[in-house]
């Protein structure tokens, strides 16, 4: 298995959307706001409610992580995800845009957390688990990296 890809492809991939998916509307979001005349405060206020929402749900997702079904809940949360980076430029007020704002982060939140924790789960001990965090890394990088490639059109 020296060569070939470790464990749990579908964890890469689902962190790897996951990532393209939070990077889209990171990266469009500021601009979308300014394009419609929130100041910057309330865009600043905005833009961090994502990564707020995502930091307070962490804990709790990973809490329930052995009482949920966590294959079905990370589905959930990437069909969200699409979802709602969609649904930003039909949020016609600041509550409207909170309330996508905060969702996107819960399901940021619990998309990631639950994909980690079932990932290291299923990766044995040792030099391949190490190799599959890396690959792990990897696939985050690759989101990041692909919505910069994608926002730009």
């Amino acid at each position: 298995m020296s060569g070939a890809l470790p464990r749990s492809w579908g964890g890469y991939l689902i962190i790897t959307a996951l990532s393209t998916l939070q990077g889209t509307q990171l990266s469009l979001v500021a601009p979308l706001l300014d394009r419609d005349g929130y100041a910057p405060a309330a865009i600043g206020a905005l833009v961090s409610a994502t990564t707020v929402a995502s930091l307070a749900a962490r804990l709790p997702a990973g809490l329930l992580y052995e009482r949920l079904p966590a294959r079905r809940v990370q589905g959930l949360a990437l069909g969200l995800l699409a979802i709602l980076v969609a649904a930003h430029p039909f949020a016609g007020s600041a509550a409207a845009m909170l309330v996508v704002r905060v969702l996107t982060g819960v399901a940021y939140g619990v998309g990631t957390t639950l994909n980690l924790a079932r990932f290291v789960d299923e990766q044995p001990a040792g030099a391949a688990r190490a190799r599959a965090m890396g690959y792990y890394a990897t696939g985050i990088a690759a989101g990041y990296t692909l919505a910069s490639l994608l926002v730009g059109y």
